[in-house]
């Protein structure tokens, strides 16, 4: 009995340690200091990263750029290589795991926005995409494998819209699909 209640006071507290974030500048060290941070630094962002992220080093040397050349596009890219996302609100970039990003504020556009918006490949966005032909409950477990595990694809059935949330350049990819589907089904 007593291993059970040690297990689930763990449990307890590694799942409230996943959701509290931490300051990224709370470090008093600047050795202390991850190499994301620095990263972001160097992309001029101000951040705040996810208590499971703070330690966070990933490896940027077979990327072929020097941590003074890593560009927000660039970072984009090793966050997502890191099962990472970083996500702006209010100036600040919140770094956080990719399983959770969906449930933070991101820059959600329509599917006619995504070819006049220009945003980094790798920049978690979320998509609204109304059908006017084809039923949008039936087209999510057609394009669910075609998304990331921690991606999100519903439908609105009351206005037949699709809500996507995934990286920019595989949002735009399904958002092409999901066009011609539409249209192909109008010509029936």
């Amino acid at each position: 009995m007593p291993a059970k209640i040690g297990a689930l006071l763990l449990s307890c507290f590694l799942s409230v340690a996943l959701i509290l974030p931490v300051r990224a500048d709370d470090s008093t060290s600047p050795a202390a200091r991850p190499r994301l941070q620095h990263f972001l630094e160097i992309a001029a962002r101000n951040t705040k990263m996810h208590f499971a992220v703070a330690g966070v080093a990933p490896d940027i040397s077979w990327y072929g750029v020097d941590d003074s050349a890593v560009s927000y596009p660039v970072l984009l890219t090793i966050l997502t290589d890191n099962n990472l996302a970083a996500v702006e609100d209010g100036g600040v970039v919140d770094i956080v795991p990719l399983p959770n990003v969906r449930a933070y504020p991101t820059l959600t556009l329509t599917a006619e926005e995504l070819d006049k918006t220009r945003v980094p490949d790798d920049q978690v966005i979320s998509v609204l995409i109304h059908l006017e032909h084809i039923n949008g409950a039936k087209l999510v477990p057609i394009l669910r494998p075609l998304m990331p595990q921690w991606g999100q694809l519903s439908a609105a059935t009351e206005t037949n819209t699709l809500i996507m949330t995934d990286r920019f350049a595989n949002a735009r990819r399904i958002a092409g699909i999901i066009h011609r589907l539409d249209q192909s089904a109008a010509s029936k």
